[in-house]
């Protein structure tokens, strides 16, 4: 049937992974699995794209670091997404290992952008730091890329939760600057997001901000972006007391997140929602 439905070509590659597995095929497993994995994500079926990242992950070889690398990667992100912390950080640090082992600085920096929130979510705080410091130590040493915004970005909204607000803003500023100077949608409307979330904190309407923050993601079809915005528009109107506002943000996430499994963001509406009823 494997080999059928490769000759075809045109075959679904979860179908495609599926068969592989039963076949005991892993070298078929590792060709399509990643590939379902990556077309489930984008189509907001991140249950799926985990369970993929994971069937590539029983088969590929232990020893085999840059295969292994993106794997840990892949799946955690898939984790992230589905509200899973504590799998997300165990796959982190396997990843962040191997990428400092294959002496690939850029991605290290990235997985250690990533462990940052994760660590965050796990209620962390100083460790977060800590990883996002040394995120933005790993990055500056390259040219100015995606990943340095990134590092930028998670590192302002670290120190921001310490209630240092002057230099986690200054950081946010730099990640948005550098973001809109590389075209980087997702990180600029994170950056926009943490700045209304601030000033809205601050005793001040940050809501236009984050409104601009969801049009962005929207805009460039970033739906991790997205969802995190409609939470904290829920988040920030309850804070403003607008309630009937925060009841249409959290209409419209709800659906938005619940149609392409955003786990993470539709916990933090529907406890938002909760929130606002008592």
């Amino acid at each position: 049937m494997l080999a059928a439905l490769e000759v075809r070509g045109d075959a679904d590659p979860a179908v495609l992974a599926h068969h592989a597995e039963g076949a005991g095929d892993e070298k078929a497993v590792l060709r399509h699995a990643p590939d379902a994995a990556r077309r489930s994500s984008a189509l907001g079926a991140h249950r799926e794209a985990a369970a993929q990242f994971e069937r590539a992950l029983r088969c590929a070889d232990e020893s085999d670091r840059p295969t292994l690398a993106p794997l840990y990667e892949g799946v955690a992100d898939e984790y992230a997404l589905l509200d899973r912390w504590p799998e997300t950080e165990a796959a982190l640090r396997i990843a962040l290992a191997f990428r400092r082992e294959l002496g690939d600085d850029l991605r290290a920096g990235r997985d250690l952008c990533v462990l940052s929130t994760a660590l965050w979510r796990l209620c962390r705080g100083h460790e977060s730091e800590l990883a996002a410091h040394e995120a933005v130590g790993v990055l500056e040493s390259a040219p100015p890329g995606p990943g340095l915004a990134w590092a930028y970005a998670k590192l302002g909204v670290a120190i921001l939760a310490s209630g240092r607000l002057d230099e986690g803003l200054e950081l946010l500023a730099k990640a948005r600057d550098l973001g809109e100077q590389l075209d980087q949608a997702d990180v600029v409307s994170f950056a926009l997001n943490a700045i209304g979330l601030t000033l809205v904190e601050d005793g001040q309407d940050g809501i236009p901000t984050i409104e601009r923050a969801l049009q962005i993601a929207l805009g460039a079809d970033v739906q991790e972006a997205a969802g995190r915005a409609y939470s904290s528009l829920q988040e920030s109107s309850i804070c403003l007391h607008h309630f009937d506002d925060a009841e249409r943000y959290y209409a419209e996430g709800i659906a938005y997140c619940e149609e392409r499994e955003l786990g993470v963001f539709s916990t933090c509406l529907t406890g938002g929602r909760a929130s606002a009823l008592t």
